[in-house]
């Protein structure tokens, strides 16, 4: 399988984000940064980076609004960007950033569900007992997933404009390793909090 991701094509110039508000996790690096930026180009008035350490969260709103200053004075529309702790490993953590978002009534236009990592060596996430990618990467993003549903529906009806929700993947989800058995497990659940089960890959 080839891994070569093909090209994606630009976002057109007629793009206006003006008034609305986007969430990415996992923007302090990598294409959640890159997305934060396309965001800023195309006139997004609020930024929130949702990230598992606030203090590279903060670095990163630094260097954002940095690289925003020429687009800001040219158009005259600051980009308000802000930071919010969310730790993907802590369904504790996840429920915090909604209460906060909804105690605020802070509406939410776009939401990039960015967060994921990757380990080679087995570990357990100690909250909830599972393996800690499959915690992060897909428990995790299918909780917050449905904790941000009445937000992104709250809006669109407030606006009657539609609201986004993107889950970034991996194109080795394609490839699973399930293909090759011939019958499914009978959980997936169970099948990720086995060790003897787990591939890094």
């Amino acid at each position: 399988m080839p891994l070569r991701q093909k090209s994606v094509p630009a976002l057109p110039s007629s793009l206006n984000l003006t008034g609305k508000t986007a969430l990415v996790t996992g923007a302090n690096k990598a294409l959640g940064f890159a997305t934060c930026q396309r965001y800023i180009e195309h006139s997004i008035s609020k930024l929130i980076l949702a990230v598992r350490n606030v203090e590279t969260g903060e670095a990163a709103k630094v260097m954002l609004l940095q690289g925003a200053s020429l687009r800001q004075r040219l158009s005259r529309q600051p980009v308000g960007i802000s930071v919010r702790k969310l730790d993907m490993e802590s369904l504790a953590s996840i429920v915090a950033l909604i209460d906060g978002l909804a105690t605020e009534n802070i509406p939410i236009h776009i939401a990039l569900l960015n967060a994921g990592i990757w380990k080679m060596k087995w570990a357990i996430t100690p909250e909830t007992g599972y393996e800690t990618v499959f915690q992060v990467s897909y428990l995790s993003t299918a909780v917050l997933t449905l904790f941000l549903l009445p937000i992104l529906v709250r809006t669109s009806e407030a606006t009657s404009a539609r609201s986004v929700l993107t889950v970034v993947g991996s194109k080795l989800q394609s490839d699973s390793s399930w293909k090759k058995k011939k019958t499914a497990p009978p959980s997936i659940f169970s099948e990720f909090a086995n060790e003897a089960t787990f591939s890094g890959f």
